[in-house]
């Protein structure tokens, strides 16, 4: 945005001082003055003027980017994290990292971070020390009984008709029925 706002300031003012040169000699070559011009002829000029420079925008500023973004993830010497390669696109970077034995493909942008793929070798994820609910899960036979508390849920009581149809008469003669 920024770069916008510089090219911005910097064309305005020398597309003023061109306008001003150009209608000073047309006038010295004998050319025709600005009042004797047709009238669409300036907006038809500025429409052209405007969709060049919207133009060379489309086509340099996506290959000017790269080179004008200096984010890259940077690690300090003795980290377990390792970039390994890293491609710059128009949207963002690809890069292939190594963390604790892993070989990751990670897609960068501006505004995120996200796993595209694990590149691990099969070999390398098999001698991997597993995780702590893995060695849950492949415990064999229960768990003891004091890890998993259980409690009984009450038996329902049976349904006393009798009381019930009392009540239901009681409230029928408080109603007025």
């Amino acid at each position: 945005m920024r770069f916008f706002g510089l090219l911005l300031a910097l064309v305005v003012p020398f597309a003023g001082a061109a306008q001003s040169v150009l209608n000073s000699t047309k006038g010295e070559l004998g050319g025709s003055s600005p009042a004797t011009q047709t009238p669409g002829v300036p907006v038809l000029q500025t429409v052209l003027a405007v969709a060049v420079v919207i133009g060379l925008l489309k086509v340099v500023l996506p290959k000017l980017m790269p080179h004008l973004a200096k984010t890259k993830v940077q690690t300090s010497l003795g980290s377990t994290i390792q970039v390994q390669e890293t491609a710059t696109m128009a949207s963002g970077q690809l890069m292939v990292v190594s963390v604790r034995g892993r070989t990751l493909l990670i897609g960068q942008t501006t505004g995120s971070m996200t796993l595209i793929a694990d590149l691990t070798d099969a070999e390398a994820k098999a001698n991997e020390e597993p995780a702590f609910f893995e060695l849950v899960d492949k415990a064999p036979g229960n768990l003891p009984a004091y890890a998993v508390i259980e409690e009984a849920a009450p038996a329902p009581k049976p349904i006393d008709r009798v009381a019930v149809a009392n009540r239901l008469s009681r409230l029928q003669k408080l109603i007025g029925e």
